[in-house]
């Protein structure tokens, strides 16, 4: 059949709609916990738990949702006198806002069932590692590893809306510092002590982080390569036939 030039290049402007859609919608960034207040059996210093966010997700009717992905990472917790139990999980994780950020509210936290989010008041304390915006936690042994969350209905965040420090961080038991990002694990044993939780904290910068577009597909580029080149050549021919 014959494609007019006319239609051709709607079709081409639609394919450059989805392809500045999908190149600013979505992006995704990776964090590092290496700190701990139980630092005489899990010294600071070695990777614990990643924090993974992702912005430009659908989540119910919300087509630009936060997602959240809190994840123990399995070998920090099978070193050698270290063992996971069958309640191992995260069960409190506290984050923050940046500087302008748009404005969270409790509701706009969304956990597993069970699970509470909380803006602050209250004080969300998280065992030294200082005083967060933002927390979200379970109650009794209803624990998950990874915890996925998601912070939906806010208009206008981004994961850098995230990127900040706690604050107060010198208090509390151990007095580990400000720290963007907190978790509070519980189910493990470590040989020759009576441990079996910790706060892990980290993430800590002084700049929001870089933006990390997520790449488009291949496919997709050969697509639109491909409508570029065939509505040049029609301007030329006035119509191609396929």
């Amino acid at each position: 059949m014959n494609i007019t030039i006319k239609t051709q290049r709607l079709i081409l402007v639609g394919a450059f709609g989805l392809l500045l859609s999908l190149g600013t919608q979505a992006a995704s960034i990776n964090y590092v916990l290496d700190q701990t207040n139980i630092e005489t059996v899990m010294p600071d210093g070695h990777p614990y738990v990643t924090v993974t966010i992702q912005d430009g997700m659908t989540f119910g009717t919300d087509t630009n949702a936060i997602k959240f992905t809190v994840d123990a990472i399995d070998s920090a917790f099978t070193l050698a006198g270290v063992s996971k139990q069958s309640n191992f999980g995260i069960r409190d994780f506290g984050f923050n806002l940046a500087a302008g950020a748009p404005t969270v509210t409790d509701s706009n936290i969304v956990g597993p069932a069970g699970w509470v989010g909380n803006i602050i008041p209250p004080n969300n304390q998280l065992d030294g590692f200082g005083r967060f915006v933002g927390d979200i936690k379970g109650t009794g042994t209803n624990r998950f590893d990874p915890l996925v969350f998601w912070i939906t209905g806010v208009v206008g965040d981004t994961i850098a809306s995230y990127a900040a420090p706690s604050t107060n961080g010198n208090g509390g038991v151990a007095g580990q510092g400000n720290a963007w990002f907190a978790a509070n694990i519980g189910g493990f044993t470590i040989a020759s002590s009576t441990i079996t939780s910790g706060y892990f904290g980290g993430g800590n910068g002084t700049t929001p982080p870089p933006i990390a577009p997520v790449p488009l597909p291949a496919a997709l580029w050969l697509f639109i390569s491909a409508l570029t080149g065939g509505y040049f050549s029609a301007r030329k021919k006035r119509a191609i036939t396929i």
